[in-house]
């Protein structure tokens, strides 16, 4: 992406191909916000208590460029 800002929200029931690391998409079929995490985390559900799943899998310690969330719990 050029000019330096974050990716812009996607909005609509299936994740935007190509996402880039902090892009945030809500799936409007199920009202939930998730942020890209790049690495191999995949989309990570935003707020709430997931207990640290991701879709495609289970994480027990994921990094975000501003704090680390272990266990899902921020």
């Amino acid at each position: 992406m050029s000019g330096g800002g974050a990716p812009p929200v996607h909005v609509g029931p299936n994740p935007p191909t190509n996402p880039e690391e902090g892009q945030q998409w809500l799936n409007t079929d199920t009202d939930t916000l998730y942020i890209y995490v790049a690495n191999g985390v995949g989309w990570v559900p935003v707020g709430g208590s997931s207990g640290g799943n991701v879709e495609g899998g289970n994480a027990s310690s994921i990094y975000l460029p501003s704090q680390t969330i272990d266990g899902g719990s921020a």
